[in-house]
């Protein structure tokens, strides 16, 4: 009879393989494999838009006096994050504001540079977890295998 307060896990549809050197007549502990990180692509659009106003604002700071510099070794003032963050459709709040300041500028100089704004945007558009992600997680809570989620654990 089943237990109403068990949730179903989708089975692992993946065959078992034997490690090398291992017959596969014995059954290895269990590891936890550490998910592998997602590349995080930003879409063309979003890279054009970025490109698009780090021409215009690049031109307007002080630190661009060399025109022979490419485009993404320029830099741009500080002051122009929330702008630049607001055109790229993040309204961010002080404390977001905040926290986006520290990562595109973690030496404190007040200027944004390229890969800074390239990490922050990829952290900002980031995936969310797909289904697979998901049923993984939940397997970690199934402990015995059996394809259910004792009630306990959703405590």
């Amino acid at each position: 009879m089943d237990d109403p307060h068990t949730q179903p896990v989708a089975e692992n549809k993946e065959p078992a393989t034997a490690a090398p050197g291992e017959g596969g007549d014995a059954e290895a502990p269990k590891e936890e494999a550490l998910p592998e990180p997602k590349k995080v692509v930003i879409p063309e659009e979003v890279l054009e838009s970025m490109k698009q106003l780090w021409n215009v604002f690049s031109k307007r700071s002080p630190q661009n006096t060399d025109k022979s510099v490419e485009l993404l070794d320029r830099v741009i003032d500080i002051k122009h994050l929330k702008t630049i963050m607001r055109a790229l459709d993040f309204d961010l709040n002080p404390k977001e504001l905040a926290i986006v300041r520290k990562q595109v500028d973690p030496e404190n100089e007040g200027l944004i540079r390229w890969a800074g704004m390239n990490t922050v945007m990829e952290d900002k558009l980031k995936e969310v977890d797909t289904y697979e992600d998901l049923v993984e997680e939940f397997k970690k809570l199934d402990k015995d295998d059996d394809g259910r989620i004792p009630a306990p654990e959703f405590k």
